[in-house]
């Protein structure tokens, strides 16, 4: 999943120069270039949201996608399963070096109660935040499921570049009717709500997090790198007057 997300922000943050941003539009002239550049620009815009509404099709057992985790692990089983992995991993985690030993009896099962106490605790609190984490991921995946912003970028998808495809309507959180055509910016909301989804699962299940920043960064920087450098030189077509044959 960490992968498909990476690759994403590559391919949002192309699009922020190849679509949102004029740089490299302002440097096509009247021209036939203008259709070409027009295509490349619809097929940029096009892959990312392919590559986004496929992480959110519905849940099956050959499909990467987040509805398809969420509908293995929204069970009572795997819920306690998580929390009591959690409990156990912080209850006998390994204590502090003590940097200030001393041969005191009464100060030795002094410090010895309270480093277990503290783990007992640092055990509480973070056995409470693994299940915000995982509740917080499956409730997120049935808000952005039944989305207008989803709901629209799919549904353009389907009409558009993927209409043959056999894809089944979810059991989770059944996708409300399409309201609205896509509009641009769609896809934006829908990656901000995917990695905040990815983030709990990987908090919640796995006990780390990952620098979604630091990736997003470097793709800016490749992205930048490149097409901050990218330069033109189409000649203009002359309008063609009225009578011309």
């Amino acid at each position: 999943m960490i992968d498909h997300i990476c690759g994403l922000f590559q391919m949002h943050e192309a699009n922020v120069y190849a679509v949102y941003s004029g740089s490299l539009a302002r440097q096509i002239p009247r021209s036939y270039a203008g259709h070409a550049f027009n295509q490349f620009q619809a097929s940029m815009h096009l892959f990312e949201v392919i590559r986004l509404t496929a992480l959110w099709d519905a849940p099956r057992v050959d499909r990467e996608s987040i509805p398809t985790i969420i509908k293995l692990i929204d069970k009572a089983e795997i819920f306690d399963a998580v929390i009591d992995n959690t409990r156990a991993y912080y209850l006998n985690d390994m204590l502090m070096a003590d940097l200030n030993p001393v041969e005191d009896p009464l100060l030795i099962e002094a410090k010895q109660h309270w480093l277990q106490s503290y783990r007992g605790e640092r055990a509480q609190m973070e056995v409470g935040r693994t299940g915000e984490r995982f509740r917080a991921a499956i409730d997120g995946c049935t808000a952005v499921v039944r989305s207008e912003q989803l709901g629209a970028i799919r549904s353009y998808r389907d009409r558009h570049i993927a209409h043959n495809l056999d894809l089944p309507d979810a059991k989770l959180g059944e996708q409300a009717e399409v309201r609205r055509a896509a509009k641009y910016g769609d896809e934006t909301w829908v990656l901000e709500k995917t990695v905040e989804i990815a983030d709990n699962l990987h908090l919640a299940l796995n006990g780390s997090s990952f620098d979604w920043e630091g990736s997003r960064d470097i793709a800016r920087r490749c992205s930048e790198q490149l097409w901050s450098n990218c330069r033109f030189d189409i000649p203009t077509r002359p309008r063609q007057r009225s009578g011309d044959g």
